[in-house]
């Protein structure tokens, strides 16, 4: 067998840290992580995680090649892919979308905000624009308004599917690196993103001549003209 490597997240500020909210019931069928907000149901066979809220309803779950409607498969299921080809491997976390769901998040984006329906590219590229759908700060985060939100721990280019090839799932599938998410679950939309920002860290307050104006160089073809208007910010005693 081939043992994977160990290796350690360049995205989280610190290891996640251990508390005793969560409890912990196994069976011989499941085993349930209970929290404040909701629990995580790993069903043994067929494998399959179960996000629910704290009445017991089903937020949403990965989809397995048994829930296909018949003997076409319309979907790749929860799995990885290895393509024949060339031998590459891509990870492929496939969750049910509930038929009322909004999808918030994944960074810099010109496009809708609820991302339900669109094809998100998270990778950093300079799009010359907002009429594009790719983007120039990506974040694998995204949050539900079903009070959960889910981080992927991959820096690798990153396609998450909303809805696009099926309205019944979402997924995000990259070419690489480890299956690694977090699930957050929340009373509010604050509350998640306070438990985000702890994985992932708090932003540096910035110096105080950063918090001023800020003057694009994009139009600043000559040397002149960068002194002429350098000049008149002193004037103006713009820092």
């Amino acid at each position: 067998p081939v043992e994977p490597k160990v290796s350690t997240s360049i995205m989280l500020a610190k290891e996640p840290g251990k508390d005793e909210s969560w409890k912990v019931t196994e069976t011989e069928n499941t085993i349930v992580y209970a929290g404040n907000y909701g629990t995580v149901q790993i069903n043994k066979n067929p494998w399959r995680v179960v996000l629910k809220d704290k009445t017991g309803r089903i937020l949403s779950q990965t989809v397995t090649l048994r829930d296909a409607d018949s003997t076409q498969v319309k979907y790749t299921p929860f799995s990885f892919i290895k393509r024949g080809s060339d031998n590459a491997r891509r990870i492929n976390p496939v969750f049910t979308l509930t038929a009322d769901e909004m999808i918030f998040g994944c960074g810099e984006s010109a496009t809708g905000l609820n991302k339900v329906g669109q094809k998100v590219n998270l990778f950093v590229t300079d799009p010359q624009g907002p009429e594009t759908d790719q983007m120039y700060k990506p974040i694998p985060f995204f949050m539900s308004n079903y009070r959960y939100g889910i981080f992927l721990d991959n820096t690798y280019k990153t396609e998450f599917k909303f809805g696009t090839e099926s309205r019944d799932y979402y997924s995000f599938e990259a070419p690489g690196g480890e299956m690694i998410y977090y699930f957050i679950f929340g009373k509010d939309y604050k509350e998640i993103m306070k438990q985000y920002v702890a994985l992932t860290g708090q932003p540096i307050m910035p110096p105080k001549w950063a918090l001023g104006f800020a003057q694009c160089r994009g139009l600043l073809t000559t040397e002149k003209l960068s002194y002429e208007i350098a000049e008149g910010y002193r004037k103006r005693g713009i820092p």
